[in-house]
């Protein structure tokens, strides 16, 4: 029996195995700092959420459990040529009474210092890129998060926590949940497919990516919302098997207004030794709930609702309005070609920020098995797509919260669950 119990279902064999996963997303503590797709307003509640889970690591973990799972390092935006510059040093301006441990440069002697690769035409050279650069630092501090290490950690504690208060917590693994539903006595009664176990519960959370909306439209809730699932993909600096670390830190690049993704940007892999650069992700169409998981196929079918008139004349709408998205998602596309794709991302991306790979002085290497599916969210009604968190919450069912898509990824995972 459950009873006065918090169960946590899962459908893999354990936690934190598809979005979470290092290998399946950029490791990013998101602040809002150098990204500079982020307001002044939305960088504030970010920074606070982030903040959040940084007291968690550091206060609750002991050491060697937290130096799995949060990472010091520097991070810098580049900007190149005089348009990025004005824009970072406005930016700069604005940000950095809210941030005081930015620093704004455009001395590329001190870039040089921060990250010499991005400054450098050639890594076994010393001449410097020709073009203006300007940078915004912040040196030293939590960054970089190994998410899959920290949900260990959460389960470890919630036991440790339930078993000192005499409270009780289950975790329910290699268990779907087929289909729920409310019950006439107001209760959720979830019904799962493997283990034969069947659940009633006074209130349900669904923390699930892209089938957390398909089990919203099981119940005819948020129909108005399609799914659009965005694949990432990841490279690697050096060749397989011998990966390269270019950069100490994060490195973003200026965030292109027009497009709904993030700029391209580096980051070393905190999971894998030696921390080697991998550059990503790109955002490519892929019909699937999850990467490499065939059979989830018909489930993202049925969630990006192609069949429904008002789903083709939304797309149709956003293209008509943004005809440079039909330019992007293609090249995105691009990014996936075998041998072509890795050089086209070389020449396009990865070279705007450490120039030796555009010249070919370093090359890229798919990161083969990396990478996860955004459930970014079309609103078929304002004919839309939702750039923020995808949450849903409806008065029939005041019980029940779906939570889709976080906005900024993982970073809010215990902001969302304090608001939940």
């Amino acid at each position: 029996s459950f009873r006065n119990s918090v169960v946590v279902l899962e459908r893999h064999n354990n936690v934190g195995r598809v979005c979470s996963h290092a290998r399946n997303n950029s490791q990013t503590l998101h602040r809002g700092d150098i990204e500079t797709n982020y307001s002044i307003h939305k960088a504030r509640r970010a920074n606070a959420q982030a903040e959040l889970l940084c007291r968690f690591t550091t206060t609750v973990l002991e050491e060697p459990e937290r130096d799995s799972c949060i990472f010091r390092m520097s991070k810098l935006c580049l900007g190149v040529g005089e348009e990025e510059q004005e824009l970072l040093r406005q930016r700069y301006e604005s940000f950095h009474e809210e941030f005081p441990s930015m620093r704004f440069t455009e001395e590329k002697e001190e870039i040089f210092r921060l990250e010499p690769a991005v400054v450098l035409e050639d890594l076994d050279g010393s001449s410097f890129r020709s073009e203006p650069l300007a940078a915004i630092a912040i040196e030293d501090e939590y960054a970089a998060v190994n998410y899959g290490e920290l949900t260990y950690s959460f389960v470890r504690h919630s036991r440790r926590h339930a078993s000192e208060t005499g409270k009780r917590v289950e975790f329910i693994t290699s268990t779907k949940v087929e289909s729920l539903a409310p019950s006439d006595d107001g209760d959720v009664m979830l019904r799962c497919s493997m283990n034969d176990v069947e659940v009633r519960a006074r209130f349900c959370v669904v923390s699930a990516g892209g089938y957390s909306l398909l089990l919203a439209h099981s119940l005819g809730l948020a129909k108005h919302l399609s799914l659009l699932p965005i694949a990432g993909s990841f490279f690697f600096a050096g060749s397989s098997g011998a990966y390269r670390r270019l950069l100490n830190g994060k490195v973003y690049a200026v965030q292109d207004p027009a497009l709904p993704f993030a700029a391209p940007h580096a980051d070393p892999d905190v999971a894998k030794l030696g921390h080697p650069t991998r550059f990503g992700p790109t955002a490519a169409f892929h019909p699937m709930m999850e990467r490499y998981l065939f059979e989830s196929l018909p489930d993202a079918l049925r969630t990006m609702q192609l069949t429904d008139p008002a789903t083709i004349a939304a797309l149709a709408d956003i293209l008509a309005e943004r005809p440079h998205l039909i330019g992007y998602a293609l090249a995105q596309m691009t990014y996936e070609a075998p041998l072509f794709g890795e050089h086209q991302y070389a020449i396009n991306e990865a070279g705007r920020l450490v120039p030796a790979i555009a010249r070919e002085r370093v090359r890229l290497s798919p990161a083969w098995g990396f990478g996860g599916v955004r459930p970014q969210l079309l609103d078929t009604r304002k004919k839309t797509l939702l750039m923020g968190a995808g949450k849903i919450i409806e008065p029939e069912v005041p019980n029940m919260i779906f939570n889709i898509t976080p906005s900024p990824g993982a970073t809010v995972c215990l902001a969302s669950a304090l608001s939940d």
